[in-house]
């Protein structure tokens, strides 16, 4: 039997129960019973060996990792679906209680420090807060020796030419999903393959666009975080519409891909910016 993979952050957490508690799990399961993992799981699961590794807040490193633990058993004919997130997110050494919370703490290409999140519906942030005052220097004197060694834009590079040499190598279907642009002036994309795909939309966008006073609200704003609460980062409708792009992706269908819905949440985006100041990644997404 094929393998279907998925690696990745929130944008394709499958949310396994008990989500998001126990006592929820079961009624929250049922009202977002339309998420794409979900149905891409339903549809595949009989077929394939389905196993979503996904995880909200995770790195790209992590992703890899996992990825490379499947290296040598992948096939002909397999499928990876990989989502590539921020390049500051690192897997600290740090107590279990905030480990789910370390992609609070986030570099800043502005100051060329580390900087936090105040998130106080966070149980533990007054731990991660601690563990972040402890470590600030040794995390930023960390952050700038890797990024000076390892720009964004080579970490980008080295990434994707990994997953189309894999892909080429063992002739399994590789479909890559970007959150963001490393560089959007560089716009860096490998060609397309058989067995290579990379994902016209860029998902952090997608997300964006549903705002109906996205531009607006956010004018003359430089520095602002925002903080998102859809499933996935998509509304209802564009679950449907990713639902659909990857079907079609796998059906080699690409011409026939549908379009993203755009202003379909009419909220005052304003109510949702929860931190200002200066740093690089524009949203809290989990």
């Amino acid at each position: 039997m094929n393998k279907f993979l998925i690696f990745g952050d929130s944008y394709a957490d499958q949310h396994v129960p008990p989500y998001p508690s126990s006592d929820e799990s079961d009624n929250w399961q049922k009202t977002h019973s339309y998420r794409w993992t979900i149905r891409i799981k339903e549809k595949f699961e009989k077929e394939y060996s389905f196993k979503n590794h996904a995880k909200s807040g995770s790195s790209p490193y992590n992703a890899l990792s996992k990825l490379k633990d499947y290296e040598k058993y992948l096939e002909k004919n397999d499928i990876i679906l990989f989502f590539l997130s921020d390049f500051d997110r690192i897997d600290f050494i740090a107590p279990y209680e905030i480990r789910s919370h370390l992609s609070n703490i986030f570099y800043s290409t502005q100051t060329n420090k580390c900087e936090l999140f105040e998130d106080s519906k966070f149980d533990n942030h007054r731990k991660l807060k601690a563990f972040y005052m402890l470590k600030e220097s040794e995390l930023t004197f960390f952050y700038n020796n890797l990024f000076n060694i390892l720009p964004h834009e080579l970490l980008e590079q080295l990434v994707l030419s990994y997953l189309k040499t894999l892909s080429g190598e063992k002739k399994c279907r590789v479909i890559l999903f970007r959150k963001n642009f490393v560089n959007p002036s560089i716009n860096y994309r490998l060609k397309n393959t058989e067995y290579y795909y990379e994902f016209d939309e860029i998902l952090s966008k997608v997300t964006d666009d549903e705002w109906q006073d996205f531009n607006s609200a956010l004018q003359n704003q430089q520095d602002y975080m925002i903080l998102d609460e859809r499933v996935n980062h998509f509304s209802p409708e564009n679950h449907e519409i990713m639902f659909d792009s990857i079907c079609k992706i796998l059906d080699y269908d690409y011409d026939n891909i549908l379009n993203f819905k755009t202003k379909i949440i009419n909220e005052n985006l304003k109510d949702h910016i929860v931190y200002r100041g200066s740093n690089d990644r524009k949203f809290i997404y989990e």
